[in-house]
C-alpha cells in the first residue's frame, strides 16, 4: 500500500499521515478464513462525507483495494445520516450496498468499536460500538460470493481531503478464525 502514508504515533495507534489531498491505502495479506472474527477500532477526527471516508476491506483477493474482488464497510455519505454499509465489490467498476446500519451512528467524528463476524455460509454480522458503549447489531446480511482462503487481503481505503489528512486513526485490529468451542469442559 501506501506506507509513506501512514505513521504508528505517540500512543500506539495506525494514523494516515498523508501530504496531500487524495486516498492512501494500506493492506495486509495473508489467511482469512470463510469463517472469520474481526474486531478493531477505528476513530475519524471529523465528520465522514461523500469526500472524506474511510472503506474497511474485510476480505479482498488482491492487495489493490481498489479494484479487488471482496467486501469492505464504507463511513461517510452526503447529509447527517451516516451510517455503516456494508459493500461486495466486483473489481474496479461495481459495488453493491448489501446493508446499512443505524443512520446518523457514524455521523459525527466516529471513535467506533466494530465487530463484524461472517460465516462459512456467508452471514455476516457488523456490530459496533461507539467509544465505550456496549456493542450493538448494526445490520446483518448474507453473501458468499467471495470465499476466504489464502491470499485474502485487508486494509483500509482512506479517502480525504486537505484539511483531513492526518485525521484517521485505527487501533487493537484482530482478525481470527471463527471456530466454536465444541470440546466439552473437563
Amino acid at each position: 500500500g501506501d506506507m509513506a502514508s501512514f505513521k504508528i504515533n505517540a500512543t500506539g495507534e495506525l494514523q494516515l499521515n498523508g501530504a496531500a489531498a487524495g486516498q492512501a491505502v494500506i493492506a495486509v495479506g495473508g489467511v482469512i478464513a470463510d469463517s472469520t472474527i474481526w474486531d478493531l477500532r477505528f476513530r475519524l477526527s471529523f465528520p465522514p462525507s461523500a469526500s472524506n471516508l474511510l472503506r474497511i476491506y474485510l476480505l479482498a483477493d488482491q492487495a489493490a483495494l481498489p479494484v479487488a474482488n471482496g467486501y469492505f464497510l464504507e463511513i461517510g455519505e452526503n447529509g447527517s445520516a451516516d451510517a455503516l454499509r456494508l459493500f461486495r465489490q466486483d473489481g474496479a467498476a461495481a459495488k453493491t450496498l448489501l446493508a446499512t446500519g443505524v443512520p446518523a451512528f457514524v455521523a459525527t467524528n466516529p471513535d467506533i468499536h466494530l465487530h463484524v463476524r461472517r460465516t462459512k455460509t456467508g452471514d455476516w454480522e457488523v456490530q459496533a460500538a461507539a467509544q465505550n458503549d456496549a456493542l450493538q447489531v448494526q445490520c446483518t446480511a448474507t453473501d458468499a460470493t467471495y470465499a476466504g482462503g489464502m491470499d485474502r487481503y485487508f486494509g483500509f481505503q482512506c479517502i480525504f481531503t486537505v484539511s483531513n489528512i492526518t485525521k484517521f486513526f485505527f487501533d487493537n485490529i484482530s482478525i481470527l478464525p471463527d471456530a466454536p468451542d465444541s470440546k466439552p469442559p473437563v
